[in-house]
């Protein structure tokens, strides 16, 4: 935390991956709470406490609303091919990027609880949901893999491209995570899938949201080593305006 003070203080911004990434560790931190008070209570009464069970599902998944935002935006450059991200001229970009990422975590999201009951359904993600939530996200790895197409090839400075490289499989790793996580239950006998894939669910996805916070803090991590190699990196507006 103290590393990021001083970034935060010698380019005077909290416009930065950091805040973010730790924004999506603090929703991440909420809805594992919620799950296990839920879970808890689900042990004494075999019915637990639905609101902590909704809110959280809804803490998870803003949490991976913002996450899945942030490493699409780092895919795309942000802190290795430009630095301050401008919404007005970003938004062509990124606003349906937005739009879809929302879409896909609160439609499926809420369809958990549509069946919620059914006797087919071993855990969350089991059946059609469970099928449509895989086929959304390797939708998103697409996206992911296009603006690594381009932009590796943009990225000018050396250390930039070091961290970037070490980024990308990271990135793809948690974009991936929910496939695999929902593909492997079936691995499993039926009254163990829920449990194995709520605690792997929230232990895969709040580990690699620490790891990559502790890249971009640290001060002798990649991340940081990049950022100090050159002066300033221009803006997203600079950059449109020197590809047209």
């Amino acid at each position: 935390m103290r590393d990021l003070l001083k970034f935060i203080d010698r380019f005077d911004t909290r416009n930065s991956p950091h805040v973010y990434c730790l924004i999506a560790m603090g929703f991440q931190a909420f809805g594992i709470l919620c799950d296990l008070i839920h879970n808890l209570k689900y042990r004494t009464d075999g019915e637990g406490l639905l609101v902590m069970d909704v809110f959280g599902t809804i803490f998870d998944m803003v949490g991976e609303c913002i996450m899945t935002l942030l490493v699409l935006m780092m895919a795309n450059g942000w802190y290795t091919r430009y630095m301050k991200f401008d919404y007005d001229d970003g938004m062509e970009v990124y606003g349906p990027l937005w739009i879809l990422v929302l879409m896909i975590h609160i439609v499926f999201g809420a369809f958990t609880y549509v069946d919620n009951d059914a006797y087919h359904k071993y855990h969350d993600y089991h059946g059609w949901i469970g099928h449509g939530i895989i086929c959304a996200k390797l939708l998103l790895v697409v996206v992911f893999i296009y603006f690594y197409s381009y932009c590796h090839s943009e990225i000018k400075n050396k250390q930039s491209l070091s961290f970037y490289r070490q980024f990308v499989p990271v990135g793809v790793m948690y974009l991936l995570s929910d496939p695999v996580i929902i593909l492997s239950c079936y691995c499993l006998q039926e009254y163990n899938r829920q449990s194995y894939y709520r605690m792997v669910d929230q232990f895969v996805h709040i580990g690699l949201q620490a790891y990559i916070f502790y890249q971009l803090s640290q001060n002798k991590s990649s991340f940081t080593k990049s950022v100090h190699s050159f002066s300033s990196l221009p803006t997203e507006t600079e950059i449109h305006k020197l590809d047209k």
